[in-house]
């Protein structure tokens, strides 16, 4: 609870410092205030995910062209994902958020000056308009434009389906599209929660979709894509998160393990046998020393000598899944 309370002290803090300090730098207009703008929200989300005691981490980071134009897409199931996208995206960007930002005081400034935008999801027309704006100077620049085409961070963590309006784009500008997934803010802080947990959030990156050629005609399809190939980043890393956990507990055999397993099972089957089979001997002796015992015992422990010392070559060891069942 301590560190959640000092999460949020420290995130409202550095919102202000931040949002203050960039309309503070464009009203004087001082020389560095370009500068304190560009960097200012790369070093707020830094800041909130190390309070958090947030690590996040980059896969195949090489799909995000350097100075290339680009509308990169990703899942939306926290904040934590702004967080994280804001604070480690290697290349530049501006967000596209909903309008109700632009209207907070202060931040609302703030938030417009350091290059995002706000649209209104409510107006179709309208939001387009505002797109195509932002798409004319995304191309200009050679900026990366992010945008959550869900709409809405996920309550359950699944995935919901793609709104139109940045494949419209896409296409309209002919830019291509970087499917982006962002793993485990959910379990930092989900939609409705309070409390933060620290932990890891992966971001995989997808090779582009090249947005040459398509029409308008083309924009479902290539929602379609794009939602299919972040879905694909999702799952893949449940699985991954989810062998690691088996492969620790014990539940789940590397493949090199499974590879050697008929081999090991024969082995462990003779040295079995070899021992059964000692036993076998060691009671027959014990029955030649006494003989009222040695008959109830002697035959026994030859059968269980014979028994063991069948299965010894391990090419004909019981498979894997009979030992189990046994």
């Amino acid at each position: 609870m301590i560190r959640t309370l000092w999460a949020y002290l420290v995130g409202v803090l550095a919102t202000a410092y931040f949002s203050i300090g960039v309309n503070v730098h464009f009203f004087l207009g001082t020389r560095a205030r370009h500068r304190f703008a560009e960097t200012a929200p790369a070093r707020w989300g830094a800041l909130l995910l190390r309070t958090a005691g947030v690590r996040a981490v980059w896969e195949h980071p090489e799909h995000l062209g350097q100075g290339r134009a680009q509308i990169l897409v990703a899942n939306h199931q926290s904040w934590f994902d702004v967080f994280a996208l804001a604070g480690t995206l290697p290349v530049r960007y501006s967000f596209v958020g909903k309008k109700e930002l632009a209207g907070i005081p202060v931040f609302g400034t703030a938030w417009a000056r350091v290059g995002h935008y706000a649209v209104d999801r409510s107006d179709y027309k309208a939001s387009m308009a505002s797109l195509r704006k932002v798409g004319d100077r995304m191309k200009a620049e050679g900026a990366t434009l992010v945008i959550f085409p869900e709409g809405t961070r996920s309550p359950t963590g699944e995935l919901a389906r793609f709104k139109k309006g940045a494949f419209v784009l896409a296409i309209e500008a002919q830019v291509p599209i970087v499917p982006v997934a962002v793993v485990g803010s959910r379990r930092v802080l989900p939609r409705g929660g309070f409390r933060v947990a620290p932990g890891r959030i992966t971001i995989r990156a997808a090779p582009p979709i090249s947005t040459m050629g398509m029409t308008m005609a083309d924009r479902d399809k290539l929602a379609r894509m794009a939602q299919e190939a972040v879905a694909g980043l999702m799952g893949q890393a449940r699985l991954d998160g989810q062998a690691g956990l088996e492969e620790q507990a014990g539940l789940r055999r590397r493949p090199a393990d499974l590879g050697r397993s008929p081999a090991e099972a024969g082995t462990q089957v003779a040295k079995v046998g070899q021992q059964a089979a000692e036993v076998g001997t060691q009671a027959a002796e014990v029955g030649t020393q006494s003989p009222d015992f040695g008959q109830q015992v002697v035959e026994p422990g030859r059968q269980v000598a014979a028994t063991a010392r069948g299965p010894a070559d391990p090419a004909h060891a019981p498979s894997e899944v009979a030992c189990r069942r046994s």
